[in-house]
C-alpha cells in the first residue's frame, strides 16, 4: 500500500508538466512521504518499500525465510500505484 501511494506521489509532483510545482515542490513531497511512510508503517512492516532495500540485507546475511513478501509486496504495490496514477491523470488533448 505505501509504494502505491509512493508511486502516485511521484508521478504527481514530479512527472505532471501542467502542474505550477513541476519540479520545484517534488523533493519536498517525495522526501515528506518517505519520512511520514518509514514512521508510520515503519514499525509494523520495517519500513521497507523499495525491493533493492529489502535484497540486501538478506543477501548479506543469507537468510531468505520470508524475504518474499518483501520483493512481492512493493512490486505489486508499484504496478498498482503506477496504474492508480494513469487512470486518474486527465489525458493530454492533442491540438
Amino acid at each position: 500500500m505505501t509504494t502505491a501511494l509512493f508511486v502516485m506521489v511521484i508521478s504527481t509532483v514530479a512527472t505532471d508538466k501542467r502542474a505550477p510545482w513541476n519540479g520545484v515542490f517534488a523533493p519536498l513531497a517525495i522526501g515528506g512521504f518517505v519520512f511520514v511512510g518509514a514512521n508510520v508503517i515503519g514499525p509494523f512492516t520495517g519500513g521497507s518499500f523499495n525491493i533493492a532495500r529489502s535484497l540486501a540485507p538478506a543477501i548479506v546475511a543469507g537468510s531468505f525465510g520470508h524475504v518474499w513478501i518483501y520483493l512481492v509486496g512493493p512490486a505489486l504495490g508499484a504496478i498498482v500505484g503506477g496504474s492508480a496514477a494513469r487512470m486518474i491523470s486527465p489525458k493530454a488533448r492533442v491540438a
